[in-house]
């Protein structure tokens, strides 16, 4: 029995969004006002925990910011971007890449993102001397959505955070099931060490969700430091593409994933621990996460699956080992 892959119901007059999960389980769903201006679907779930933004954090806190401009030296001296409006008309991109370039001038830059519908026609590019924290309202507050055909965020150099919002290519690039060799925006690349994704919503169409990798051949698992965390990803990857991609890591660390479609795929990693991952398949038996060699000392622990269990597989420039899998369970009676 295929179990259906998520939707989203829509109503136009007040921007409210319902995920529908799997067969037998509640919806999740919160009202967001949206301007009509926008002819675009939001989705509006968050992961259920409770969000710190970076300027209350230990390690942030002599940051300073301001809503819609930068802070971008550990002594508050501010540097004002053009003003991110969020209207849900004005074309947000130059006002963010503006905001970004100035805050990794210097170490510490943070770019504060209103509440509100930021529409989007290319990439924001974090590719800045210094690492740099994007910080929304909120993944059921603050709306990227992004129009091109392009990924929402590109992330080339270390150091840098994407935080508390919510990021959308699905609305306008769903794409056709299955896309093998061409697929459609996912919502963030990054080939970066220290890479940070936390207290994100997102949802895409038919390619990758979210790709954290390294070069090509990357057998040496050069890429370091990458968190995810608190992440709510929805996509439609049945065409091979990963919702949640960790490639050639050494060191990852993922922590309350959910997942609604294509799988959480750990690819020639190393050192890497996926703790609390809950798992809605595009079908019945479709695997919670794979594990492809070469890998070595990775820990799996408290996955709860509706779909089918995890999966190790080596490959033919190495084998899986020291693989540890723990607590994993089956949401549902029916399973693979």
């Amino acid at each position: 029995m295929n179990i259906p892959v998520v939707r989203l119901a829509v109503v136009a007059a007040v921007g409210s969004v319902a995920l529908l999960a799997q067969a037998g389980l509640a919806s999740v769903s919160a009202a967001v006002p949206v301007p009509a201006a926008l002819p675009t679907t939001h989705l509006s779930v968050h992961a259920g925990v409770a969000h710190t933004p970076a300027s209350a954090r230990k390690t942030k806190a002599s940051r300073g910011s301001v809503t819609g401009h930068v802070s971008a030296s550990a002594n508050n001296a501010s540097v004002t971007g053009a003003g991110i409006r969020c209207d849900g008309i004005t074309n947000e991109t130059p006002a963010i890449q503006a905001a970004v370039n100035a805050a990794g001038r210097r170490a510490g830059g943070v770019v504060m993102i209103p509440a509100g519908v930021c529409v989007l026609q290319g990439n924001i590019h974090l590719n800045t001397p210094n690492g740099v924290t994007v910080e929304g309202g909120g993944a059921t507050r603050t709306f990227l959505v992004q129009h091109a055909a392009q990924n929402i965020f590109q992330i080339t150099s270390p150091g840098n955070t994407v935080e508390a919002m919510n990021l959308n290519t699905f609305s306008f690039n769903p794409g056709i099931i299955p896309i093998r060799k061409s697929p459609v925006p996912a919502v963030l690349f990054s080939n970066a060490s220290d890479t940070t994704v936390a207290d994100i919503t997102a949802e895409t169409g038919s390619g990758f969700g979210m790709r954290l990798t390294g070069p090509n051949p990357c057998d040496a698992f050069p890429i370091t430091g990458s968190v995810v965390s608190n992440v709510v990803m929805v996509n439609r990857g049945i065409g091979g593409f990963a919702a949640v991609d960790i490639d050639c890591q050494n060191g990852a660390r993922l922590s309350n994933i959910t997942i609604h479609g294509g799988i959480l795929a750990l690819f020639n990693d190393t050192n890497t621990v996926l703790s609390h991952e809950t798992y809605f398949g595009v079908n019945r038996c479709q695997p919670a996460w794979y594990v492809t060699g070469p890998a070595s000392n990775i820990l799996i622990e408290n996955v709860v699956t509706y779909a089918g269990a995890g999966v190790i597989h080596g490959s033919g420039h190495g084998g899986a080992t020291g693989i540890t899998v723990t607590n994993q369970t089956f949401g549902s009676k029916l399973h693979c």
